[in-house]
This record gives structure tokens, sequence and C-alpha cells, in this order.
């Protein structure tokens, strides 16, 4: 059985999943206002610490820089939300905290890949 991470962040709310087997499968749901970056992917990091997953996807607003070769590959750049400009909104940043005992220790980059239907290069 494999479980999966979802987080999507808007403008207004951010929206936390756990699904198991398929990403349609959502088994566990919760939504976090969206405040500053560091109170709102606080709260974001505190709900899911208690979850185990396999997979993690995240989508949010942008522009998101994915230019891998970037300084800021993996960041909110132009936005017009106040405060979010030039925050980090990667997987490896959003999971950070977490990434060590949830992924035994293997960087995001280097997780197998599934065969979900598709995948985030941040």
């Amino acid at each position: 059985m494999v479980s999966f991470l979802g987080i999507e962040g808007g403008g207004t709310t951010w929206v936390v999943v756990i699904a198991q087997d398929s990403p349609e499968n959502i088994m566990e749901r919760a939504e976090f206002e969206t405040k500053d970056p560091q109170s709102t992917l606080a709260a974001v990091r505190e709900w899911f610490s208690t979850r185990e997953y396999d997979a993690v996807g995240v989508a949010t607003f942008g522009p998101v820089d994915a230019c891998t070769g970037s300084s800021t590959y993996g960041y909110i750049t132009a936005t017009p939300k106040p405060g979010w400009r030039d925050t980090d909104v990667s997987r490896k940043n959003v999971v950070q905290q977490q990434q060590a005992t949830l992924f035994h220790g293997h960087p995001i980059s280097r997780l197998p890949r599934s065969n979900t239907k598709s995948y985030s290069p941040l």
C-alpha cells in the first residue's frame, strides 16, 4: 500500500491530504488559512509530521521558478501575494524537517518514482 502526501498552497487556503494507493483516494484532509509564509508552512509541517507517507506532491500559487539551474528554483517569485515573494515552496523545503525520518535519510531528489500520473520537478 502506497501513501501520498498532497500539499496545495492557495492564496487564501493551504490544503493537505493523505491518500492511499491512488492520489484520488483521500483518507485525511486539512485546511490552513494562508497567512505569512513562516506560520503557514509551520502549520502544514506540523500537520503532516505525525503522518506516514511514501511520496510527496506540492502545488502552489506563483509564479514559481521551475528552472532547475536557477538559484531561486522552487521559489515563489514575483507574486502579488503580500509577504510571499521569494519564498521557497519546493518539496525539499516544505518537508525538510521530516526528511530524515520519513524518507530514511534519502534526499527527496533520490526517492524512487512510482507510476503515478505526473511529477513536479519542485
